[in-house]
């Protein structure tokens, strides 16, 4: 595949990071992650994905932080 856009959810580890090695070349990756640490990471790791970071929170997440 390439010259697509991509989503991949969980890009940061197991299957989801398997996907973006194999896609990241000639393709535009989205990648969701809840964690900015590893979406860092894996843009210093394949120098050609930009990455813009979005934080997310479940709503178990956000009720936590509301209480």
């Amino acid at each position: 595949m390439e010259n697509q856009t991509v989503l991949i959810t969980g890009g940061t580890s197991g299957i989801g990071y398997e996907i973006v090695k194999l896609l990241q070349q000639n393709n535009t990756l989205i990648i969701i992650s809840k964690d900015i640490l590893k979406l860092k990471k894996l843009s210093e790791q394949f120098k050609n994905i930009k990455i813009y970071i979005f934080q997310y929170l479940s709503n178990i997440e956000k009720a936590i932080l509301n209480c």
